[in-house]
């Protein structure tokens, strides 16, 4: 039996590490604290599971995780069962499951907010057995009134995983013993303490945290600032731990109780809730609020029915006109017919809505050829922008950044179309650049820039809303076919016109970004290639290590090819190379930036660091290889101010040496005269 974990490490802070010792055909596992360095390093570098592979800390093998949960026969040819398929009342593993879990570490603090970790002891593995009769005992008749879930997990997108990869195939089995004793105990409470609808739609309420916080799903956090539990939910999926947290009473409390400040005491809301189709909507409002999917939407009908499960007896006891289940059929999916669900949405409350009433919609994405399938749903709606601003709404979804992940929203408000008026492409694409550079100017006059409200991305996106401003305001577009172009936006983007149109608006709003202090009409003279780097090393300033960013940089400045300039592209490490590690290697996949201005003070630095920290022989390589040294003092002065600043910044000591450099050049070329 080998324990499964990527780390031994527990907690950083506290210097907490698990040790493995083999005892007879098990290990038991030591808890260390006040660990050394080395036994810090040793185990995070000890873990059992390594790229999905099961890694034997006893032979040094490694064996795919896949492979073990699948049935095989052995030489006599009896059949070795691999992954079980719990049944409706099991909530626990059984002796012969190929995976089996136990309790390694509790966790205490002491009353002077310390914390001191141990392996439990025969009391503590004693109260779990209790847990598990009393769970065993109960569980059937908590399932029958509603306590606990008992309904099964229906097949989907990422419903799948935890039947795949557990072999979990009911709601109440994403939770431990201890967790479902804890949830079930409290919704029995509940139902029992509460005297009325508004008692009891609070307790579910937080019943539903204690779930989110208090999972098989909620992993267990490391760094050094956070020895900590985090929540189911902190991407959307159902994400298997081979290592996890539960809480007890006590710390669930911190989760159960909301506090709801700053209310006034004489609030009152008037106020009909109806759950239902927009589709089939009937009733007439001067003001639309709606909150899409996006056209590769998260499934949020899979992932509520992790909390409708707990609620199966409750919402239709204190909502009647309710229903509790996920209405899965009739959710918008990210599939083919994603836009046609759109349209009939919006059209119909378009149709609901009087002439001089609005829609606010909001929707955030980075994909140009999903804001031209929005631009057409809208317009074939019988719908035009009149406005738009961004606001943050996202979180960083931290250790899964490696999507086209934003976390701006664009608040569109929608109008009825109701003129008339055509254009032609040419006209249009003179509107799209004056609407971009206005929207981005008055973003602009807005922004702190000690501390900046808006992100690049935030000014791509309202270059997006500002061409379906301009796209949606009129009635025709001559050349355009709107049922063909919608076709061609969702199958074939590179040749559709509206998505052209919106890829070029994203090309305007990137020449209008330009970096804090940095002259304007310096950056307009800059290669598209030198522009990425700027802005790229602008944004690791600001402590931004995601590869979507620079992905998007290149698709703004339309650099084909920038692997060469990235010293690291893995998803949250992602960083340019600095002028050492650059060398003096040619960059042939970028010939545009290989013989820019940058490139050459790059090199310059480079140089002047390995000559002995001489950058007396960097100014030689700058005017030896510079046709125009003088005319370009400016630029190069620009450049090397921009880089001595990355200079005492705390996420990049990496850079130290050369910003150190750059400086000293900055000062030579500055007092430099003929």
């Amino acid at each position: 039996m080998v324990p499964l974990s990527p780390s031994w490490q527990i907690g950083q802070g506290s210097r907490t590490v698990a040790v493995l010792e083999k005892t007879g055909d098990t290990y038991c596992i030591n808890i260390v604290m006040d660990a050394s360095k080395a036994e810090m390093e040793n185990a995070k570098k000890s873990g059992t599971v390594v790229s999905n592979a099961m890694l034997c800390p006893c032979c040094g093998k490694t064996t795919p995780i896949s492979s073990l949960r699948k049935d095989k026969v052995d030489e006599s040819g009896n059949t070795i069962y691999g992954l079980r398929q719990w049944e409706k009342h099991d909530f626990d593993y059984k002796e012969n499951d190929v995976f089996h879990e136990r309790l390694y570490a509790v966790r205490y603090v002491k009353a002077d907010r310390t914390r001191y970790y141990r392996a439990p002891n025969d009391r503590d593995l004693q109260n779990e057995q209790i847990i598990k009769k009393y769970v065993a005992d109960n569980i059937y008749r908590w399932q029958v009134e509603g306590f606990i879930p008992s309904s099964e997990i229906e097949s989907g997108y990422n419903t799948d995983q935890p039947i795949r990869e557990r072999g979990w195939r009911y709601w109440h089995q994403l939770f431990n013993p201890r967790q479902l004793l804890l949830h079930g105990l409290i919704q029995q409470s509940v139902r029992t303490l509460a005297t009325t609808s508004l008692e009891l739609v609070c307790g579910s309420l937080s019943i539903h945290r204690c779930c989110n916080w208090n999972s098989r799903l909620c992993s267990w956090g490391v760094g050094q600032a956070r020895e900590s539990m985090a929540q189911t939910f902190y991407n959307q999926a159902f994400n298997t731990m081979w290592n996890y947290g539960a809480r007890g009473l006590t710390l669930l409390s911190g989760v159960y109780y909301l506090t709801l400040e700053n209310l006034p005491s004489d609030l009152k809301i008037d106020a009909i809730t109806m759950l239902g189709d927009a589709r089939e909507n009937k009733s007439y409002a001067d003001i639309w609020f709606t909150d899409p999917p996006y056209a590769d939407a998260i499934n949020y009908h899979e992932l509520t029915e992790f909390f409708l499960a707990w609620d199966k007896k409750l919402l239709p006891t204190v909502f009647p006109d309710w229903y509790a289940d996920s209405k899965r059929v009739l959710a918008v999916k990210g599939d083919e017919h994603f836009s046609n669900s759109m349209i009939e949405i919006y059209h119909n409350l378009t149709c609901h809505m009087n002439d001089d009433g609005l829609q606010i919609v909001m929707f955030t994405h980075s994909d140009t050829a999903v804001w031209a399938q929005l631009a057409l749903i809208m317009w074939k709606s019988g719908l035009k922008v009149s406005a738009a601003w961004s606001i943050t709404t996202e979180t960083p979804r931290s250790g899964y950044n490696d999507g086209n992940y934003v976390q701006g929203t664009v608040l569109l408000v929608l109008r009825k179309q109701t003129g008339n008026d055509t254009a032609y492409l040419d006209e249009i694409n003179v509107d799209i650049k004056n609407e971009v550079k206005v929207q981005i100017e008055s973003m602009q006059a807005l922004d702190d820039k000690d501390e900046p409200n808006f992100s690049d991305t935030d000014y791509v996106l309202a270059a997006y809303a500002a061409s379906l401003k301009v796209l949606t305001s009129y009635k025709n577009i001559g050349e355009l076919d709107l049922d063909y172009e919608l076709n061609l936006a969702i199958n074939d983007p590179a040749k559709s016109k509206v998505v052209s149109l919106i890829e070029r608006a994203k090309k305007i709003a990137f020449d209008f970004i330009v970096p804090t202090d940095f002259e304007s009409y310096l950056w307009k003279d800059m290669t598209s290639a030198e522009r990425f780097y700027i802005k790229g090393l602008e944004s690791e300033k600001h402590g931004n290590y995601q590869i979507s960013t620079y992905q998007e940089f290149a698709r703004g400045f339309a650099i084909g090819s920038y692997s060469q300039l990235m010293a690291n592209e893995k998803a949250n490490t992602a960083r340019l190379k600095t002028p050492v590690e650059f060398a003096m290697r040619s960059l042939n996949e970028v010939p545009d930036f290989e013989s820019s201005t940058l490139r050459l003070i790059l090199a310059a630095i480079y140089i002047s660091i390995k000559e002995d920290a001489r950058p007396e022989k960097g100014l030689f390589h700058i005017k030896n290889n510079l046709p125009d040294y003088w005319g370009s003092r400016d630029m190069i002065k620009q450049l090397l101010a921009f880089l001595k600043d990355t200079k005492d910044i705390g996420n990049m000591p990496h850079w130290a040496e050369s910003a150190e450099m750059a400086d000293h050049l900055y000062v030579l070329v500055e007092n430099d005269h003929i």
